[in-house]
């Protein structure tokens, strides 16, 4: 038991690192630039992540992982932290029938499948975007007190013309009012997704045209880029705003992703195998090291140089802050032998 708590101790201090440092954010996983080898990498790694979300229920502390076997033939390998059921390998194979079928265009026609795999996972997100979103919304007057628009509403907000035509038809409108009314969209299909009044397909499929506006407006980007002149909490909510939002889009532009992979790479689908489930300890809270350059430090595997902490002090400016305000870390692992 000494040595799981040891080990899980360190697995949760690196895992909190790479938060810190962004790594958790599934739109890192999108790099593009010369380094092409790092590119396919982090592509196969958002691409294993999606394969994932698309088995998950949303049963509670449920949870699957992916990895890709290459020794011999090309091999999913799969693992869920409790017994696997048939409904899950059955799932498997609905999901890599439907993203290769002939006539499958994008994940708008894999949206069957997933409404009826993962829906309560999917109204679990869209839940937590909604309240993202009007957290947003609240402080958007504060926010726009220190912004200043530019003159052209398609450099507020671009690639939004089809959304602008459809919602405003010719009508000149300020990008204030279109920034209220965009959230006031999210928000409204986010409730109607989940009241699940309407067609569940094409709420969803409306989210997926309304997020990336919103994650393109040159607010959005103005505030990501400005944390330094933030406070903490106001720091947060954007953190947890971006993230929701990309949680949301995982089931869309991820799919599409995962649709063009599979037709390159396993048209004709690809063998898959199951590791067995590892007994949990049940829920442990770690509490971790006060100093972060502590943790940096164990996990470089010696003291950081002056210039990579002048780097980290620069990059990073609050990350002492916010590494103490989240030492305490909530572990749970499901034991399947358990009731």
């Amino acid at each position: 038991m000494a040595d799981n708590l040891e080990g899980q101790s360190c697995l949760s201090e690196r895992l909190q690192l790479l938060d810190q440092f962004g790594y958790s954010n599934i739109e890192k996983f999108l790099g593009v630039g010369k380094h092409s080898n790092k590119n396919m990498r982090n592509r196969t790694i958002r691409i294993l992540e999606t394969i994932a979300v698309s088995l998950t229920t949303g049963s509670p502390g449920e949870a699957f992982a992916a990895a890709f076997d290459s020794r011999n033939t090309l091999t999913l390998v799969l693992a869920k932290n409790d017994c696997v059921t048939d409904e899950d390998d059955r799932a498997v194979r609905c999901l890599f029938n439907a993203i290769t079928a002939p006539e499958t265009q994008d994940a708008y026609d894999v949206l069957p499948f997933l409404l009826s795999r993962c829906g309560r996972n999917m109204e679990k997100r869209v839940t937590k975007m909604h309240d993202a979103v009007t957290a947003f919304s609240h402080d958007l007057d504060m926010v726009l007190r220190d912004y200043q628009p530019l003159d052209s509403i398609e450099d507020e907000f671009p690639k939004s013309g089809v959304y602008r035509e459809k919602k405003y038809g010719g009508k000149q409108i300020s990008s204030t009012q279109m920034m209220r009314d965009l959230l006031a969209d999210i928000a409204r299909t986010a409730r109607d997704f989940n009241s699940q009044s309407l067609s569940a397909k094409d709420l969803y499929e409306g989210l997926a045209v309304y997020i990336p506006i919103l994650k393109r407006s040159r607010l959005l980007r103005s505030l990501c880029e400005a944390t330094n002149s933030m406070d903490l909490d106001r720091e947060l909510e954007l953190e947890r705003l971006k993230h929701r939002l990309e949680k949301v889009s995982q089931y869309y532009y991820g799919i599409n992703s995962l649709i063009r992979y599979a037709r390159r790479y396993f048209p004709q689908g690809i063998n898959h195998r199951w590791v067995d489930a590892i007994p949990g300890t049940g829920e442990t809270t770690i509490v971790l090291d006060d100093d972060y350059l502590e943790a940096v430090s164990r996990a470089l595997g010696s003291r950081p140089s002056e210039e990579t902490l002048a780097t980290l002090r620069t990059e990073f400016p609050k990350m002492e802050e916010m590494w103490r305000s989240r030492r305490s870390v909530k572990a749970s692992r499901r034991n399947p032998d358990r009731a």
